[in-house]
């Protein structure tokens, strides 16, 4: 699977170093490279983002998951495509939390499936306004926690 590393600020391709995009010099996260496009579009809408990962089975389901930096107000994710959902887990055992944009694609076909899925999140997203969207995190008081 290939991963790429972005900037956590804007969602540019980053390395290492200080963002040529941004200029900002936050540590870069590494990013399943089908998922780019749909985490620099929730890092652009002020969401943030601290990896993802995309697992592939033949035996069972298969699982697309973005990680979130923090909780974010449920109720901005109202109506989104069908079978995402977003999930938060008290890992109380290692003292983390963690909350994650996930879904869980049931085909015979998982490749087909995924690249549908992911597909179905980006247009749900490109009907969001970036703008209007971190305006909505900042009267929750959301803290991107990175």
């Amino acid at each position: 699977m290939d991963f790429v590393s972005i900037c956590s600020k804007c969602g540019l391709n980053n390395d290492s170093g200080i963002c040529v995009g941004c200029g900002s010099n936050h540590t870069p996260i590494n990013i399943h490279q089908q998922l780019h496009k749909v985490v620099e579009m929730l890092i652009k809408m002020g969401v943030g983002v601290i990896g993802s990962d995309v697992q592939l089975y033949t035996s069972h389901n298969s699982s697309i998951s973005i990680y979130l930096a923090a909780a974010v107000p449920e109720h901005l994710f109202n109506g989104l495509p069908s079978s995402w959902e977003l999930q938060y887990y008290d890992l109380k055992s290692i003292g983390a939390k963690v909350y994650q944009l996930c879904c869980y694609p049931e085909n015979d076909d998982n490749t087909y499936s995924i690249d549908n899925m992911i597909n179905n999140l980006e247009c749900w997203l490109k009907d969001k306004d970036p703008d209007g969207f971190k305006s909505m995190l900042r009267l929750a008081e959301y803290d991107v926690g990175i």
